[in-house]
């Protein structure tokens, strides 16, 4: 046992060596792990068989990769099945990041294989978050230099994550409310979804900020033009798929009108969109939406409806329903 009630470091260093961990694609290595002007006050110093237990204050590093640890603050517990750091603050310089935060694993092997072999288990403040800072455990996730914000309790591993209370911030607009599991991480194409929204808000131009892997090759999600049409997105209910072939439940506000909708959507990744489901729409601007080039204005309708595209000579619905308002060509009809 080793214990101290105090230490202070000013510009020491730190280096963990071990051979029986072969390197990893990430930039923090478990086999070699090496900090630099380390400056910190340590309260609470406590050393048993494999468990390193302290209080933290004031920490600054830097990692011998090169990425900067810039404050962190909390009650840290290491061993060779968990890493945890509990009432915390931490800075890198990209996030700011407040809570808790544990990952367990079967030895530090598993971070060879962090997306499967990791489980995080964290509850967090409104925080801050850099996807390259967390591309530094992940190396799938390598080339994102994307942010966000993030309040939540958040469970499982990266390719089978789950949130709960969950709030997220991006872009300009863009924010959730609600829980999701999502299965897949860090392949977002090929990622399942399934999420519960008390309350989403978006827009096309945020849409078109979701990276798209390789993320080293800065590609993004295509979106429709209509779609960006439609102005602020508002919306809840239930999202069930992919990016690319989802079913949507729920209600659903635009700056075009309001529609009720149960839809299943395919967006090829070549090719036009195609849907079926039902959709009620209130005093909905169609002809906004598509150009106005099939002469439509606003449409009040409920039924089925199942079609491709969304203007032009690309555009092809059927739709059995009742229509209670429609104006096209100037004229008006109500039924």
């Amino acid at each position: 046992i080793i214990e101290f009630d105090k230490v202070r470091l000013d510009r020491a260093s730190f280096r963990l060596q071990n051979p029986e961990i072969t390197g990893t694609e990430a930039a923090f290595q478990p086999s070699d792990i090496g900090l630099s002007d380390i400056s910190v006050t340590v309260h609470s110093f406590h050393v048993r068989h494999d468990t390193v237990m302290m209080h933290v204050d004031s920490l600054v590093a830097w990692d011998k990769g090169g990425a900067q640890l810039r404050a962190l603050n909390g009650d840290f517990l290491y061993c060779k099945h968990q890493l945890s750091l509990e009432d915390f603050s931490l800075s890198t310089g990209r996030s700011t990041i407040r809570g808790f935060i544990s990952m367990s694993f079967e030895n530090p092997k598993a971070f060879q294989h962090f997306e499967e072999e990791v489980d995080l288990h964290a509850q967090l403040a409104l925080s801050n978050v850099h996807m390259g800072d967390i591309a530094w455990f992940a190396p799938g996730l390598q080339g994102l230099e994307s942010s966000f914000r993030i309040r939540g309790k958040i469970k499982g591993r990266l390719n089978d994550l789950k949130a709960d209370g969950l709030r997220i911030l991006f872009g300009s607009v863009t924010q959730l409310d609600g829980r999701l599991h999502l299965k897949g991480l860090p392949d977002i194409q090929n990622t399942h979804m399934d999420i519960d929204l008390d309350r989403m808000v978006t827009n096309g131009y945020d849409l078109e900020r979701i990276p798209l892997p390789p993320f080293p090759e800065q590609r993004y999600v295509q979106v429709p033009a209509e779609l960006k049409r439609l102005g602020v997105l508002k919306f809840n209910g239930h999202f069930d798929g992919y990016l690319r072939d989802f079913n949507a439940f729920g209600q659903l506000q635009t700056g075009l009108g309001s529609a009720s909708l149960d839809m299943h959507m395919v967006q090829p990744a070549k090719g036009l969109p195609y849907y079926e489901g039902s959709l009620d729409l209130k005093k909905f601007q169609a002809g906004a939406l598509t150009g106005n080039q099939l002469g439509l204005g606003m449409v009040s309708a409920s039924g089925e409806i199942r079609g491709e595209g969304f203007s032009g000579e690309d555009f092809f619905a059927a739709f059995d329903g009742g229509v209670s308002l429609l104006e096209i060509n100037g004229y008006t009809y109500q039924g």
